[in-house]
């Protein structure tokens, strides 16, 4: 399985409604709880690096995994902020070009320090 953004904002949507009343709303003034949320997901992925190291993450498969789900905590939270701050008016093709420019920068900036 190979998921796309649309894909991944889709299912948020979809937890998000699921969870309505129980979770906090999507709207513009909870984006920077949802991005704070994300940013404990970020240090719990940091634990996991510091406390068992890159070569149990790559050769345990119980702690691999458990890096990989914190990450995609991470990444659900990050799709919150979109939705908290797009809802349905998120352009994908915008979203995806604005991936491309950093991506684009770097591959002309080989060598720059």
């Amino acid at each position: 399985m190979d998921l796309r953004i649309s894909e991944l904002l889709a299912m948020q949507r979809e937890l998000q409604e699921l969870h309505r009343g129980d979770w906090a709303d999507v709207v513009p003034s909870t984006a920077r709880d949802h991005l704070l949320w994300g940013v404990g997901e970020i240090g719990e992925v940091i634990d996991i690096i510091k406390k068992r190291g890159d070569g149990e993450i790559m050769d345990n498969p119980e702690t691999r995994r458990h890096f990989i789900e914190e990450m995609a905590d991470v990444q659900m939270y990050l799709l919150d902020v979109l939705l908290c701050y797009g809802g349905t008016i998120i352009r994908i093709p915008l979203l995806s070009q604005c991936f491309f420019v950093p991506y684009d920068l770097q591959l002309t900036c080989i060598g720059c320090n």
